[in-house]
């Protein structure tokens, strides 16, 4: 490469630019390593065991349909251990009620589903 040429690692991207300028730290993850993206693995095999492999679907839609079936209840009404038996919705509410300008709008007016 010439003298001063920017390759790929060295590139700056806008996205980190706006991240600078507004002084959050964006942090990126390694391609394919089990060890970072472990919870996105255990996500993706839940959902996996839960629905595309329990199930025969007829067509695309009744695909979705159970997928976000599946999402709402595990949102809205799956208490997670490691989470003091809370569900995610639970926890978002509370850290929206905690800490309300951290959040750009009001998680209610944004929810899909059940509202508790």
């Amino acid at each position: 490469m010439p003298a001063g040429h920017l390759g790929p690692k060295d590139k700056i991207h806008l996205f980190d630019l706006v991240c600078q300028k507004l002084g959050i730290e964006h942090g990126t993850t390694k391609f394919r390593h089990p060890w970072v993206n472990g919870q996105v693995g255990r996500t993706n095999k839940m959902l996996k065991q839960a629905a595309v492999k329990a199930y025969h679907y007829e067509d695309i839609g009744e695909l979705r349909r159970h997928l976000l079936s599946f999402v709402l209840y595990y949102s809205h009404q799956k208490p997670l251990k490691f989470k003091g038996f809370k569900t995610p919705w639970q926890l978002m509410r509370s850290a929206y009620e905690s800490n309300p300008p951290s959040f750009l709008s009001t998680p209610q007016n944004k929810a899909v589903g059940r509202d508790n």
